[in-house]
């Protein structure tokens, strides 16, 4: 039998030449570009909803607890830029023209006196300002609302207001709040479909009357006051006065009733009726519980409140 010759083995010096096994298709990179668009679609669904109302124009928007998302401003809890003080009767604060002061706290009245050191007249009749009451916790206790009154330069009003509690005020915030950031409010709907919201006082009751989408169309404002009040003279001469110019307003039916222990006044607004572009009934009807045609009823209940009214 033949044995089996073994090949040689030969090495070579030749410099090795790589081989081409497969060539990547260009073409696996796109299914990387697919996978970002994609992402970038789900992200546009979810955000839909939020960008639809933003360009609808609508302020509410849906606050959801377990979403990354900031909370909307709460009007119970003060913002960041707000500033603290801490009360006494030597502090003053300089805010927009105005000067704070005065302040002291005494039988469950808070009183102060407000300076005007611009030249403008009219910033707390067009700027809505509370004075916020904290403990040292700067937890809030009492939200009160500035009066809307004009001021001339250099001169001052002095402000008075009753008090929940006064034991654990230690700070207090001046600052000024937008409508949009007033909470909403449950307001009684009628069997016509209309609402109503009634804010009182020991002497004053208030209703208010809102069509079906929610805006003010009518006040009615009752005050009783007994003789035996503090003060009853001079109320009664302001009212009398009161009652002649409201008349005089058309969409306004003011009535005075003057009885031995005291007197009942009763005022009806029409806001359907009454021309508020006119300054002149503007300032007629200057009081702060008096709103105009449209206003949502959010805003009279949350200033009613910083009132001191309860509403329901």
């Amino acid at each position: 039998m033949k044995k089996k010759q073994k090949a040689p083995i030969v090495l070579s010096n030749q410099e090795l030449i790589p081989s081409v096994i497969g060539v990547i298709d260009d073409k696996e990179k796109s299914g990387w570009l697919v996978l970002v668009l994609f992402i970038l679609l789900i992200a546009f669904v979810i955000a839909l909803p939020t960008v639809t109302t933003w360009i609808q124009g609508e302020s509410d928007i849906t606050y959801d607890p377990s979403s990354n998302n900031p909370k909307p401003n709460d009007p119970e809890k003060p913002i960041e830029e707000v500033t603290f003080y801490d009360i006494s009767d030597s502090l003053e604060v300089s805010m927009d023209g105005l000067l704070y002061q005065k302040f002291k706290i005494q039988d469950n009245m808070f009183f102060m006196e407000i300076t005007n050191v611009s030249q403008v007249q009219s910033y707390l009749s067009e700027h809505k300002l509370f004075l916020e009451l904290y403990d040292e916790d700067k937890t809030l206790l009492q939200r009160l609302k500035l009066p809307i009154d004009n001021i001339r330069k250099g001169s001052s009003l002095p402000v008075t207001f009753s008090l929940n509690n006064t034991d654990s005020i230690r700070q207090i915030v001046i600052v000024e709040k937008n409508e949009k950031d007033y909470p909403p409010v449950n307001m009684t709907q009628g069997d016509d479909g209309t609402y109503s919201l009634i804010c009182k006082t020991d002497t004053n009751a208030v209703e208010y009357l809102f069509d079906e989408q929610g805006k003010l169309y009518y006040i009615s404002d009752m005050t009783n006051f007994s003789s035996s009040m503090v003060g009853y003279s001079e109320m009664l001469v302001d009212y009398r006065q009161k009652t002649s110019k409201y008349n005089t307003i058309n969409g306004v039916e003011a009535n005075l009733i003057e009885i031995g222990t005291g007197f009942t006044s009763t005022i009806i607004l029409d806001l359907n009726q009454i021309d508020f572009m006119n300054k002149t009934i503007r300032n007629v009807l200057n009081k702060p519980i008096y709103y105009a045609l449209n206003t949502e009823g959010k805003v009279v209940s949350f200033e009613l409140s910083a009132l001191n009214y309860h509403c329901s």
